[in-house]
């Protein structure tokens, strides 16, 4: 997952969400609007650190370190959520060809959350 917020932050960071709104609507915190986000750069950032932050997660993860799967998890879901947010919000405003790309990326957030919480995973992590 980190791969996809650092692919979608680096699509956007050049020209700001204008230069891939197609992918920029998959940023996080864009659904959001422009009275509360701004110009987007937060949007960005805060897609760069959630990547970075899941990347650092699953390390520890790697390292057998069992709080970093539910605080993995945790995150997922928190994510999966606001994509909904983002997916409700924008076929409310009529932006339906924009949801391919938050549709992806919560299927994939929600897909992964809910892997790292079956009990399979924590038998593994022993």
């Amino acid at each position: 997952m980190s791969v996809l917020c650092f692919v979608l932050a680096g699509l956007n960071t050049d020209e700001g969400v204008r230069q891939t709104p197609e992918a920029a609507v998959a940023l996080l915190g864009l659904a959001f609007g422009r009275d509360v986000i701004g110009n987007g750069d937060a949007a960005i950032a805060a897609t760069y650190t959630a990547g970075g932050v899941v990347l650092l997660l699953a390390g520890l993860l790697f390292a057998r370190l069992g709080f970093a799967r539910w605080v993995l998890a945790a995150l997922g879901f928190l994510v999966s959520g606001y994509y909904v947010f983002a997916v409700i919000r924008l076929t409310i405003n009529e932006g339906g060809t924009f949801i391919i790309v938050p549709g992806v990326a919560l299927l994939l957030w929600l897909a992964a959350s809910m892997v790292s919480v079956i009990p399979p995973v924590g038998k593994a992590m022993r």
